[in-house]
């Protein structure tokens, strides 16, 4: 009887010793991974009918995700685009000519793009560093044009408090690192690293905005 006794003691010792080294995940930490912000910035080439009035421009892209399930390679997210584009010659004569006037010493404008939208992202589960990705987006966006001079002001877009949206889609796919992979040292920072090319078009009052940007991004 005592033979028993300590036999199974030391099961429940075991049992115990195990349940404190055996790590757990908490409903906290679940959430917190399947939720992820990412930053991009970037430059392309732009195409459409809009070239006839914008130079290549520049992009800020925020996307906030959410992972379907803790294992699941799929996420969903909301997209929140900004696009900058120099104006042409021809577009500085347009933004010119809706504006009605022209101040001394204005010599340049630009066109501010921005759209939202529902973004689906597949992240391919891999073993190491490198995270390959496709991601697309459909949504809405507006266009404003701006003449400058030391400042700048509203020529092209919503004077009379009236926007008008216009359909605005992405598709692309790129790369990412996990920075905790790389090393030990990295262990403690929860970061990713990609770079990525997106096909982005929005539609704007000149035609669409069609530009390939490359992307280098960062995400918490």
């Amino acid at each position: 009887m005592s033979a028993a006794r300590v036999r199974l003691g030391a099961i429940t010792t075991s049992f115990v010793a195990l349940s404190m080294v055996t790590p757990r995940t908490s409903h906290a930490q679940e959430v917190e991974h399947r939720l992820a912000i990412d930053a991009r910035a970037g430059y392309g080439l732009i195409a459409g009918g809009a070239g006839q009035v914008m130079r290549p421009p520049g992009l800020v892209m925020g996307t906030l995700r959410y992972r379907l399930t803790t294992v699941s390679p799929w996420w969903i997210g909301l997209d929140i685009n900004e696009v900058r584009a120099p104006s042409t010659r021809a577009g500085m004569d347009t933004l010119v000519a809706h504006a009605g006037y022209l101040e001394p010493g204005e010599r340049r404008g630009y066109y501010r793009l921005a759209s939202v939208g529902l973004s689906l992202r597949y992240e391919l589960q891999t073993k190491g560093a490198l995270r390959p990705f496709g991601v697309g987006s459909i949504g809405w966006g507006s266009s404003t044009g701006m003449i400058c001079v030391s400042y700048c002001r509203q020529s092209e877009g919503p004077l009379d408090g009236h926007q008008e949206y216009r359909p605005a889609t992405t598709i692309g796919g790129g790369i990412a690192i996990r920075l905790p992979e790389l090393s030990p040292q990295l262990k403690r920072i929860p970061v990713k690293l990609s770079a990525e090319m997106r096909l982005v078009s929005i539609g704007t009052n000149h035609g669409n905005m069609v530009s390939a940007p490359l992307l280098i991004g960062i995400s918490l």
